[in-house]
């Protein structure tokens, strides 16, 4: 059961980087709404884990009849993305980052299939198990030399899990991030 729940949000934030949409079940919270419709436990528990962070939305999901809160942040300019139980408990985490930060074993899987990319969005994302974060996936979009836009997933062992060419939004010109 609880591999087919870890797949099926891998599967969610795949989909979520390569096609830019969620899934419909996913009910979207405004940020004047989040106070009354998040669970008082989720909203402590992001002052607590997330000091400083600005919540900017939410998000209420349901998946294989498990309720979950994604709240949407943001910290020292960048996004974070935190899926909660109700009871507040952390179970994924989507932190943007540099470039600059990926391991050089998933720089290096990335280089060998697309050198010489522009960045646009760089993400760790974290499964949380037993109360213990671990780097699950990094996902990536970015341009490449030929103009293309590409979303990938990479293991931090090196693997590339997903690899997919998108149509660029209108906010993604010129927003390099930690390029080349």
């Amino acid at each position: 059961m609880r591999r087919t729940v870890w797949a099926a949000t891998g599967l969610f934030v795949t989909l979520t980087v390569l096609t830019g949409v969620g899934p419909s079940a996913g009910q979207k919270i405004p940020l004047d709404q989040v106070p009354q419709a998040v669970p008082k436990a989720v909203l402590d528990a992001v002052k607590a884990k997330y000091p400083g962070a600005e919540i900017t939305s939410a998000s209420k999901e349901t998946a294989d009849g498990k309720i979950s809160y994604e709240v949407y942040m943001k910290r020292s300019g960048k996004g974070l993305d935190v899926t909660f139980s109700p009871t507040g408990a952390v179970e994924i985490v989507e932190q943007e980052i540099d470039a600059k930060g990926l391991p050089p074993v998933v720089r290096a899987a990335l280089d060998r299939k697309y050198p010489k990319v522009t960045f646009i969005k760089v993400e760790e994302i974290s499964k949380v198990k037993d109360g213990k974060a671990a780097v699950d996936v990094y996902e990536m979009k970015f341009t490449t030399p030929d103009n293309k836009t590409i979303g990938v997933t990479i293991t931090p062992d090196g693997k590339m899990t997903a690899d997919a060419e998108k149509a660029p939004k209108a906010d993604d010109k010129g927003k390099g991030k930690g390029g080349r």
